[in-house]
Formats: structure tokens, C-alpha cells, sequence
């Protein structure tokens, strides 16, 4: 398995979501943007990219598209909506860019597409709360176990 690299960054935006999305996709390197309401930590980050590649390597993947694979990892679904609703970007005030890259990659993503980075930290604590959990372990253990079928 391919140790993946991502770079993340608190940004806003004075364009509506909607246009922020097709900028993304011609951007030539896979990103998404996040409700930053659904990150606990850039481990938790770390931690859906490399279940995500995981999931590429071995043939598994629910999504064609890594960012969305990576998505839906995070959200603890394999459902692409559900991810989406659960966990992408609410509002263009405050999200978090992710793309799959070395590390400034997310920043020069932002220049180049016409993000503001907002100085905001990256995790928050109500994330916990988001996704019912009461720990951390809880919730990396909850998005390890987010594919197994009954």
C-alpha cells in the first residue's frame, strides 16, 4: 500500500459552493472540500486517506474518484450522498480544503482557485459529538469498521 500525502487548510470563500466544486474537479489533483464541524483532527485525515488508498490498492473501492473515496471513509459511510450530507462542506464562510498532495499543496490550490485561508486550526471537538463517539479511538475505530457488512 502507497502511504498517501494530503495537505489541508481552513479556508472561505466569496464564491457560492456550487462554483467552487467544477474549480475543484479542473484543478488537476484530487481535492474536496469539508465541514469543518466533522474534523477531529488532521489524524482523523490521515487516517480516512489511508483507508481510502487501502481501499484503491486492494481493489475495494466504492468510488472511482479518491477524493469521494477518501469522503466517504471520513463520513464512516460507503454511500457517496450520505458522505456528502454528513460530511462535506456546509457553507463557503468556513470549510476545510483537502488535496491530495505534499504538504503547501493546499494553500497554492487556494491562491490558485481563489480561496481565502481563515487562520481557523483544523479539528474540533464537537466532531466527536457529530459522529456519536465519545473519544478519539472511538472514532478511528468507527471509520475502520465503517465497511463491514452484517
Amino acid at each position: 500500500m502507497t502511504t498517501p500525502s494530503l495537505d489541508a487548510l481552513r479556508c472561505s470563500s466569496s464564491l457560492p459552493l456550487q462554483s467552487i466544486f467544477p474549480l475543484l474537479c479542473d484543478a488537476g489533483t484530487p481535492a474536496t472540500i469539508l465541514d469543518p464541524l466533522a474534523v477531529f483532527s488532521n489524524q482523523q485525515l490521515e487516517l480516512a486517506a489511508a483507508l481510502a488508498q487501502k481501499s484503491i490498492d486492494d481493489g475495494a473501492a466504492v468510488s472511482k474518484r479518491p477524493e469521494m473515496e477518501f469522503l466517504m471513509w471520513l463520513a464512516c459511510t460507503p454511500h457517496a450522498d450520505k458522505a456528502i450530507e454528513l460530511a462535506g462542506a456546509k457553507n463557503e464562510d468556513d470549510f476545510i480544503l483537502v488535496v491530495f498532495g505534499r504538504a503547501g499543496d493546499a494553500k497554492k490550490m487556494a491562491g490558485r482557485i481563489g480561496l481565502k485561508e481563515n487562520k481557523k486550526k483544523i479539528g474540533s471537538a464537537t466532531a466527536l459529538a457529530f459522529f456519536g463517539v465519545k473519544s478519539a479511538g472511538q472514532l478511528y475505530e468507527r471509520m475502520a469498521i465503517s465497511r463491514i457488512r452484517n
